[in-house]
């Protein structure tokens, strides 16, 4: 399993870097398929959205693919993203994207194309495979789609928390990082836009920068 887990996604060297390396074939020779529902149930500015898909097309030279979870069925699905090298999953409402994941039949195939395919993901896309983290349901109530996921899929032993630092939002401070990691008994991941985590197999570990492993309140290890 290899698992690129970012807060900003592309724009970062050593994301991209890390991609290539998993893929072990040129930046040109690339193929990505992009799911990007995560992003539909909210009014906000989607200039971050229009930014990353532009930087896909800058950075690889290979076919790319918009993949619709809820426009295909499950077999067209697995077919598109078979055929790419990295699923590059973006970000949005985490709780949302885990619905489509669910209504689309997604979720039943996600281990299989883990075990072969490239995971790139960015702020939600990186969420959803770890554990809920507890601080997030302060903040759901603002959101416009709050839905009756309670659990992600856990597929890592973690709980991510991106755009750490980006604004005095206390959804964003490392305070709450540090208050979250008292909550829980996996450990917490502090996520700048600057950084990422990621698991090769067994391993797992931060690159880029100002990024933080935390446990019961406690920074474990900080890049």
């Amino acid at each position: 399993m290899k698992l690129v887990l970012s807060s900003f996604g592309l724009g970062v060297e050593a994301v991209t870097e890390k991609i290539v390396e998993f893929v072990g074939k040129p930046a040109d020779k690339i193929s990505v398929a992009i799911i990007n529902e995560a992003h539909s149930v909210d009014d906000t500015d989607k200039r971050w959205q229009i930014d990353q898909l532009h930087r896909c097309t800058q950075t690889f030279g290979g076919m790319i693919r918009i993949v619709n979870l809820l426009a295909l069925d499950i077999a067209e699905i697995e077919k598109r993203l078979t055929a790419s090298d990295v699923i590059f999953c973006l970000g949005g409402n985490t709780f949302w994207l885990k619905t489509v994941f669910e209504r689309s039949g997604f979720e039943k195939i996600l281990p299989k194309l883990l075990d072969k395919k490239v995971w790139f993901g960015q702020s939600a896309g990186s969420i959803i495979l770890g554990k809920v983290a507890t601080y997030r349901e302060q903040f759901r109530k603002k959101d416009y789609y709050k839905g009756d996921v309670t659990k992600f899929y856990r597929i890592v032993d973690c709980h991510i928390i991106p755009h750490v630092g980006i604004s005095d939002d206390p959804k964003y401070k490392f305070e709450t990082c540090i208050e979250e990691s008292k909550r829980q008994s996996s450990p917490v991941y502090a996520l700048s836009d600057e950084g990422a985590l990621v698991v090769d197999g067994e391993k797992m570990y931060m690159i880029g920068k100002n990024c933080h492993k935390i446990e019961n309140g406690k920074i474990m290890e900080s890049i």
